[in-house]
């Protein structure tokens, strides 16, 4: 690893490597304590075995009176010295080997110390001559033993000339060893030793003054017009060489499996080295992989279930990494404009099947993926990945879920819109081109899945509040809302949307537009955008109606003054439909009425009569006089008939008793609605229906008529 980072001077503080270092070291130390402990403790044992060597002196010795006599051992004698005999090479061979685990051990741990082994080689030997001229029995069993000894010891002793990475290396033969090993394999051809480094793993490298920058260079240095000189890879050039970086923290990984290390310093590291970002999203793959006891493979095609399977640290901080590899990429200066085929993986790890959030940084590199201000090949190739995982609810629900963040930081409602469009064709089974598209089957969706997308139209709405022109995303996303079936869980967010918008001038029309509207296409469908409106003026405070009353008369006088009239800008609004809503919220507050406090009455009578003037100028056009607006213009009069009727004011209570008879001495001034909204509403209905001579009837007649014809 070079000292300094790319591009810069300043010298990187490597806390990674130091605290990983210090980590593995720690280990190493403990390890090693136990196993020169072991070693010890047969050292200790080998030393009771010392008494053979006095029995041996005892049998050897030839005790003979007169040496001119033969002597011939017992098999008994001979039997027992095999034995013996062996014993001792056996002591003394595991005390050799012994020792030499020992310096084993100390070089390891890079430890400078060293002790000969010529002494016991040269005692083998005399054992070997001396076995032989006392007694060839013997001799045949000791032979063989030592050679089984110097053979292994030999070994042992000379593997490390052939690899740079062989574990029996002493202090002793270190630098001989090295000098060896390049001797030997710097005459061999090149593409031999390639083929043999492949099986032993050995790995060859041009010297490090001369490594290729590039890889193209790195191609022109291995092609086979090349001259290349095959180097032995030594300890000292893996400590200054990046390539095997990621494979050394992949397996320190997989012999700790500590999060808080992986997390820390090997994160830390991973940052140092600056590694190539495929290697980095196949090292995260395979720590989670390594912590779920699973095959994760880096090829997968799906979302990744990840549920109940990680910690929450584990998640936070696996995603912390993928999403910093990205912003590196997409930050990098210069960088090429296509797409990279580790971002799919990344994108896919994002988005696995897991009860863990995203994090901040993960959802500012989406962000950065999906923004219309990225490179275009990055963003469609973002969405394409996205989409491709959303075939399904369960998916497409969680991908909307890990969305929210990311969409809640896009300022432009209509970049939320595409997404929102461009991810939905895999779970629709078409190509949706408008937001209301996704809610149009909303009865038959999961309330997760249904919940997880009106969610994000809620938030899509929000950027709007106090905005006098709504972008198209906003006003198909509040469509799409008013259209949907609402999930119980979804209800009081939804609800306290539209109550927040209800009370804000500029953004009642905004509102109401999807059930005044003249055109059909550009009101909600179904009764949802009703329901939602009374239970947010129903769960108001008494301000907040009164706030909600004064918006809607103004947005009235506003139409009756033709600020509205523009329908590139607004959709024609028909008062009728106005006048109907706001007797669906006396509907919804009618025990409260009348109860109500004067102030807010007098709202209710400003509100209906603005609501005249209003109908009074829509009657004034002629393509105005449908069907449509007749029967609307009925219910209006019905609905009017039905209020003032349950909300007889009335102190005689004995005149009430009958209703027709009220309805007899009915007053105008006991009625909210003016005369003005009755008139402006009779324009709609047909002379044959009521009689040429009502114009003359008072309002309580005409209102008792009303009742006989249409109740």
């Amino acid at each position: 690893m070079g000292d300094t980072s790319k591009g810069t001077n300043a010298p990187i503080q490597h806390t990674g490597w130091t605290s990983l270092e210090k980590t593995i070291h720690d280990l190493d130390e403990a390890k090693m304590k136990d196993c020169k402990d072991d070693i010890d403790t047969l050292l200790i044992f080998t030393r009771g075995y010392t008494t053979t060597t006095g029995f041996i002196n005892a049998t050897a010795t030839v005790a003979v009176s007169d040496p001119s006599l033969p002597f011939e051992a017992s098999h008994d004698d001979i039997r027992v010295n095999v034995l013996w005999f062996s014993s001792l090479i056996f002591d003394l061979s595991a005390a050799s080997f012994g020792m030499l685990v020992k310096q084993w051990l100390r070089e390891y741990m890079a430890g400078d110390h060293t002790s000969p082994r010529l002494a016991l080689g040269l005692f083998f030997v005399g054992l070997c001559f001396f076995t032989w001229s006392v007694n060839r029995h013997v001799a045949y069993t000791s032979i063989p033993l030592v050679g089984v000894w110097a053979l292994l010891f030999l070994s042992a002793t000379v593997a490390p000339a052939l690899s740079p990475r062989c574990p029996y290396k002493t202090a002793f033969t270190r630098r001989g060893m090295k000098t060896l090993r390049r001797l030997l394999f710097r005459s061999a051809p090149g593409r031999g030793l390639s083929s043999l480094s492949s099986m032993l793993h050995w790995k060859t490298v041009k010297p490090l003054s001369s490594r290729p920058s590039n890889e193209k260079d790195l191609e022109e240095s291995t092609s086979g017009n090349c001259d290349v000189t095959s180097v032995m890879f030594e300890e000292e050039d893996a400590i200054q060489d990046d390539g095997d970086d990621i494979s050394l923290l992949t397996t320190l990984d997989e012999m700790l499996l500590d999060d808080d290390l992986l997390f820390t310093s090997i994160t830390q590291a991973l940052r140092q080295i600056q590694a190539d970002p495929f290697d980095t999203i196949k090292f995260i793959f395979g720590a989670v992989g390594r912590r779920i006891h699973e095959d994760f493979p880096l090829e997968t095609t799906s979302l990744p279930n990840l549920q109940r399977k990680l910690t929450k640290s584990v998640w936070h901080n696996s995603v912390d990494i993928t999403a910093e590899v990205i912003k590196t990429h997409l930050n990098q200066p210069g960088r090429d404009s296509h797409w990279p085929d580790w971002m799919s993986h990344a994108l896919t790890f994002l988005f696995s099947l897991c009860e863990h959030t995203l994090t901040e940084e993960a959802e500012h590199a989406i962000l950065m993926c999906l923004s219309s201000r990225t490179d275009p090949v990055i963003r469609n190739g973002a969405i394409r990945i996205i989409a491709s995982h959303a075939g399904d609810k369960v998916r497409y629900g969680h991908i909307l879920r890990q969305l929210r963040g990311v969409l809640a930081q896009m300022p432009i409602s209509d970049d939320r819109r595409e997404i929102l469009l461009s991810i939905a064709p895999q779970r629709l089974g078409y190509v949706p081109e408008r937001l209301v598209d996704l809610v149009r089957e909303s009865s038959s969706m999961d309330d997760l899945e249904l919940s997880a997308l009106l969610v994000l139209l809620i938030d899509c709405t929000r950027t709007q509040f106090g905005k006098n022109e709504w972008a198209l995303g906003t006003r198909e996303a509040l469509c799409a809302l008013m259209s949907s079936s609402i999930p119980i869980g979804s209800e009081k967010s939804f609800v306290a949307l539209v109550s927040e918008l209800m009370c804000i001038k500029a953004s009642m029309w905004g509102v109401v537009r999807y059930v005044v509207s003249v055109e059909e296409k550009a009101r909600s469908v179904g009764p949802t955008a009703r329901r939602i409106i009374g239970l947010a003026f129903t769960n108001g405070s008494v301000i907040v109606r009164g706030q909600m009353l004064e918006h809607l008369t103004k947005l009235m006088l506003t139409y009756t003054e033709g600020k509205l009239d523009n329908t590139a800008k607004f959709n024609p609004l028909n008062p009728i439909r106005a006048c109907l809503l706001s007797m669906h919220l006396v509907d919804e507050v009618q025990g409260q009425l009348f109860s109500d406090e004067d102030d807010i009455r007098s709202k209710w009578r400003s509100l209906w009569s603005s609501l005249g003037d209003a109908v009074k100028r829509y009657g004034t056009l002629s393509k105005n006089a449908s069907e449509d607006n007749h029967q609307l213009a009925i219910n209006c009069l019905l609905s009017i008939q039905a209020i003032d009727a349950a909300n007889r004011t009335s102190k005689d209570e004995s005149d009430c008793q009958d209703y027709w008879r009220w309805l007899d001495g009915f007053k105008v001034e006991d009625s909210l609605f003016p005369d003005e909204l009755i008139i402006a509403l009779r324009f709609f209905i047909p002379t044959k229906e009521y009689g040429s001579t009502s114009a003359s009837l008072s309002h309580a007649q005409y209102r008792f008529l009303i009742c006989r014809l249409f109740l």
